[in-house]
C-alpha cells in the first residue's frame, strides 16, 4: 500500500497530491490514509504542506527529490604507499615502536608526492534521479 501510494504522490511531481485525493485514488479512509502518509514521512520519502482546499483544511503530499551521488576518486596517488607493502603494517600505530609519525619510508613517500604535485582531489558527480 505504501508503495502504490507513493507512486501516486511521486507521478504528480512538483504539482503535488492533495492528501484527500490520494485516499479517493487508493480507495481507503482517512485513517488508514493518513497512517500510510505518516509512513512515508517517517522514512523520508515525502514532504507535506497545509493548505486550505473548498474550504477544509488539508495537506499537500510532495515526493522527495532523490539525488545519485558518485564519487570518484583517482587511487594512482596511495597505490604506492609504503604502508601496504610493509612487514611491519600489523605493529605500526601511534606511539607503537613502529610509528607512522617516524617511519622513514611513510616520509619519504610523502615527500616525493607533494614534490612532483601529483595528488589529485575526489571529484563529486551529483545527478537528480
Amino acid at each position: 500500500m505504501e508503495r502504490k501510494a507513493y507512486e501516486l504522490i511521486k507521478s504528480r511531481g512538483e504539482e503535488g497530491l492533495l492528501q484527500s485525493e490520494l485516499w479517493k485514488l487508493m480507495n481507503i479512509d482517512s485513517r488508514e490514509g493518513s497512517r500510510i502518509t505518516l509512513q512515508l514521512l517517517k522514512r523520508g520519502l515525502i514532504t507535506r504542506e497545509p493548505v486550505i482546499h473548498n474550504g477544509r483544511r488539508t495537506y499537500k503530499l510532495y515526493a522527495v527529490k532523490k539525488y545519485d551521488i558518485t564519487i570518484k576518486v583517482n587511487l594512482d596517488t596511495i597505490r604506492d604507499i609504503p604502508c601496504f607493502t610493509c612487514k611491519f603494517f600489523n605493529r605500526c600505530g601511534r606511539g607503537n615502536f613502529y610509528d607512522p609519525r617516524t617511519c622513514r619510508l611513510l616520509t619519504d613517500w610523502l615527500l616525493t608526492l607533494t614534490g612532483n604535485g601529483s595528488a589529485k582531489r575526489p571529484e563529486m558527480i551529483i545527478r537528480e534521479s
